[in-house]
């Protein structure tokens, strides 16, 4: 089975700038992404989410942004 995260980042097109993510992957590698401590974006520091990206990336086999 799949799974879907979205995540969006930033103020919105009439304030700025805005980002939106979308990561799927399969139900195992869900389990993976929880232990490494993927969560709300807002929630970690600007080092953490640099860090878990590339760790995401190593996870699950594609990433849209």
């Amino acid at each position: 089975m799949l799974v879907g995260g979205v995540d969006e980042a930033g103020r919105g097109p009439v304030i700025g700038p805005m980002v939106i993510a979308c990561v799927v992957c399969r139900e195992g590698e869900l389990k993976l992404l929880k232990r490494l401590g993927v969560r709300d974006s807002k929630a970690l520091t600007p080092l953490r989410r640099r860090i878990l990206y590339k760790s995401i990336g190593e996870v699950v086999s594609e990433i849209k942004v």
